[in-house]
């Protein structure tokens, strides 16, 4: 399984890459959503995006993702540290929303109910 984590935070992106890694899942990382706005990626199974990738840029990618053919029946957990961003990003879509912070177990436990 594939999944694609979207994330600034080059500690979240690392500690992210390290742990689904090591539960088997193939893991691709992007800072932000240049590419995903440009069409330029392996589709994934799961998407995992930081909501607060600078001004809506979270908002903006999900909502793009699941205004495309190709991506909008593929899940998407949204990491959020607000509450009020994590309900905008279920009612644009979202498929769950993963408040940070949180235990890396937590995130494994949200993915494996999520697919």
């Amino acid at each position: 399984m594939r999944i694609l984590v979207i994330e600034a935070d080059p500690d979240i992106s690392y500690a992210l890459d390290i742990m689904l890694t090591q539960k088997g899942y193939q893991v691709d990382l992007a800072p932000n959503g240049d590419n995903i706005f440009a069409n330029n990626f392996t589709l994934p199974d799961l998407f995992l995006i930081d909501q607060q990738l600078g001004t809506n840029e979270g908002q903006r990618i999900f909502s793009h993702l699941k205004s495309q053919v190709n991506s909008k029946d593929i899940p998407i957990i949204v990491m959020s540290s607000s509450r009020n961003l994590g309900l905008q990003a279920l009612r644009a879509g979202a498929t769950n929303v993963l408040n940070k912070p949180f235990e890396m177990k937590e995130i494994i436990r949200m993915i494996e109910t999520t697919i």
